[in-house]
């Protein structure tokens, strides 16, 4: 196993309410890719063939990274519903916590800075090749650094403030996958973000259902 590292830029505006981008999935534009140490360029003119048929990079030089470990509310939410013998997706649905999770990883973004802020994406694979999913999507961990020159996870930090439910990638070593664990425990007992509508055991609250959840 190795480091796979892609150093960029995160744009906050990307996120609900300026964007479209949930609170575990974003768009970085690429300026440098390193394997163990060293510079690869293993990305250019790749292609992604699985449920969808891509890019690896778009036209503006970004890939799309899905937070590794996590699962936050998603904006559009795309339910299959069996028609005749193919399942096909029915309307767009938003679910519940889906914009205010969205908006508060966009709120913390700014706070590292206006505009676009440098970022890292990271991961630990066999080979650079085995990063992305069927969806064509970058798997890892987003760093931002704040102005003390600390590196903050917004993975983690979505777990943290309880804007996530932790969901394990098989390739996540025990290393990766103990801290994510216990922020999400601690953010539970807290009832923080998603988990005052969530017991920890995740059993949904109806009764919370019709509540002003989704405020900012």
């Amino acid at each position: 196993m190795g480091l796979l590292q892609v150093e960029g830029l995160l744009d906050a505006a990307q996120f609900w309410p300026a964007g479209t981008s949930d609170g575990d999935t974003a768009r970085v534009t690429v300026e440098r890719v390193s394997f163990e140490g060293k510079v690869t360029h293993v990305f250019e003119g790749a292609h992604i063939r699985g449920r969808i048929n891509t890019t690896v990079l778009d036209e503006h030089n970004a890939i799309t990274v899905r937070f590794q470990g996590i699962d936050a509310p998603e904006l559009h939410y795309l339910p299959a519903v069996s028609k005749g013998k193919a399942a096909k997706p029915n309307h767009n649905f938003r679910q519940h916590y889906g914009r205010a999770a969205a908006a508060a990883l966009g709120a913390f973004v700014k706070t590292f800075g206006a505009g676009s802020v440098k970022c890292r994406v990271v991961t630990q694979v066999s080979k650079p090749n085995e990063v992305f999913d069927t969806y064509g999507r970058f798997i890892g961990d987003v760093i931002v650094t704040d102005a003390n020159g600390r590196d903050v996870d917004l993975n983690l930090w979505m777990l943290q403030n309880g804007w996530a439910f932790p969901t394990f990638y098989t390739s996540m070593t025990d290393d990766e996958i103990a801290p994510f664990r216990a922020a999400a425990d601690a953010a539970a007992k807290k009832r923080l973000g998603i988990w005052k509508c969530y017991n920890s055991e995740l059993n949904f609250d109806a009764a919370l259902l019709f509540k002003d959840t989704e405020a900012a």
